[in-house]
């Protein structure tokens, strides 16, 4: 990387840093930026670990500090005890195993330390910046436009492989980082059917897959919630242009997960007494048929069933075995099965890390943690999950409760897929979990706010600042 551009990126974060302690909400729409372009500032900086840094120094680590900086009550946050005694457990956990661990290298501990807890306050940050109904309608209409730099940027790619090249079609945008981030340019042959591992911006097609997963949920939440139709209609665009994506990035789980994510959002729609969506309905089926039209369906059918039942023995299963011989009831030390200690360590310990890395998120919570940390995993994800289904009957407006049922959704996916992947540890869910998470502990104060008065708020842009409120007497969001 020349200096010119290490100067310009320096700059760009020292205005970012101005910004965020001016206002501390302008950190997550910086994040929001931030995340369609990863890939991009990572690959700039290798060989470099500084690129996978620049996230934190440069948004989430100035967000903090302006937030605790911040002596405004009406940016107090709202979060059940349950979460919060769950989240301080690990955080604990963490600490006593960063300090007692088996671990000869000290970074290891830093490092395993940092994935595990740096974005867990994201939960509190999410809470208290949804003031009022206009801040989520901006955010959600900020995350929708942005993903679309990924998602095009990877149907792009998608359709170079097909019709002229894969390997210089990712080469266009990432130069010699192409082979990095395609795992060596794997094409996986599926019956007549070829997959292709596409990046787009990020690092990795596991990134870019899990990026295309979750954001339908914002997406959704755009959709059931804004009150602009113009806004909405966007929204069916976007949701119709994600899950073609998700079909075409080479990830063949996208075949068994967006089924599920729209199974069980209808499914607890209907729970709240509510209907499925015709128009999401017909979108989804126009997506993938559209997509489908390239692929074998038969074959990736059969191959589906059997890589299905693989990873249920060897990741989920075996991972499970595995950890628990191995981490017992202590742990054997923070960071030892966490892959971006890869960067701390020589080759040969490297090799030695990655044989005992695990794509199981409770296996490794078990293998670092010990059993207690296995158990305040869980404890995690059952109070996030139960916390918001209890909130979804005090939301009163049923707009509203459809984004909060799109959020809840997202907790049981996570839950889900965490058997058989790291999905907390990496782009983007590693901090997007914990920030729509404090939303979804919001909402049920934004929803008891009284009508807006002013200006009629279906002309309200993203960048506009709303009608004016009526004071809420007696409302004050706190801890509890």
């Amino acid at each position: 990387m020349n200096s010119l551009a290490i100067v310009a990126i320096v700059l760009a974060s020292m205005v970012g840093w101005m910004a965020i302690l001016r206002n501390w909400r302008t950190g997550i729409y910086l994040l929001f930026c931030f995340v369609p372009v990863t890939g991009l500032v990572v690959a700039a900086f290798q060989p470099s670990p500084i690129g996978n840094l620049m996230r934190d120094i440069a948004i989430i680590i100035p967000t903090y500090i302006a937030f605790l900086l911040t002596k405004r009550s009406r940016d107090r946050a709202v979060v059940p005890q349950s979460v919060a005694i769950a989240a301080i457990c690990i955080a604990v956990l963490v600490v006593l195993g960063m300090v007692t661990g088996s671990s000869t290298n000290p970074a290891v501990g830093l490092i395993g330390a940092k994935v595990w807890l740096m974005y867990m306050p994201l939960l509190v940050i999410g809470s208290a910046a949804l003031e009022t109904r206009d801040d989520l309608e901006r955010m959600l209409r900020t995350v929708v436009v942005t993903a679309w730099i990924p998602l095009v940027v990877g149907i792009l790619m998608w359709g170079g492989a097909i019709t002229y090249d894969f390997q210089k079609s990712v080469e266009f945008l990432y130069g010699d980082f192409a082979r990095n981030a395609t795992q060596g340019f794997v094409a996986l042959k599926v019956g007549e059917t070829t997959f292709y591992r596409i990046p787009s911006t990020f690092q990795f097609v596991s990134q870019y897959s899990a990026f295309c997963q979750f954001i339908l949920f914002p997406t959704i939440m755009l959709i059931r919630s804004d009150r602009n139709r113009r806004w909405r209609g966007f929204g069916y665009v976007s949701l119709a242009l994600a899950i073609f994506a998700a079909l075409t990035c080479g990830s063949r789980g996208a075949f068994l997960f967006l089924p599920l994510i729209f199974l069980m959002l209808g499914a607890l729609r209907i729970g709240m007494r509510g209907r499925p969506s015709l128009a999401m309905a017909f979108v989804l089926i126009l997506a993938v048929s559209s997509a489908l039209a390239y692929f074998d369906k038969s074959a990736i059918f059969e191959n589906l069933v059997e890589m299905t039942q693989v990873n249920g023995q060897q990741i989920v299963v075996g991972g499970l075995d595995f950890a628990m011989a191995t981490g017992g009831v202590f742990g054997a030390g923070v960071g030892t099965a966490t892959i971006a200690a890869r960067y701390v360590l020589d080759p040969d310990q490297a090799n030695i890390l990655f044989s005992t890395a695990i794509e199981n998120y409770y296996a490794k919570a078990w293998l670092e943690l010990g059993l207690l940390g296995f158990i305040g995993v869980i404890a995690l994800f059952v109070s996030i999950i139960v916390a918001g289904l209890r909130n979804l009957p005090r939301i009163r407006d049923p707009k509203l409760r459809d984004a909060a049922i799109a959020v809840v959704g997202m907790t049981m996916f996570i839950a889900f897929v965490s058997t058989r992947g790291w999905a907390l540890d990496q782009d983007p869910f590693a901090y997007y979990y914990y920030l729509f998470v404090g939303f979804m502990f919001k909402l049920p104060t934004l929803a008891n706010q009284p009508v807006a008065v002013g200006r009629p708020v279906g002309r309200v842009g993203m960048a506009g600042r709303g009608p004016r409120h009526v004071p809420v007497s007696g409302v004050r969001p706190t801890v509890r």
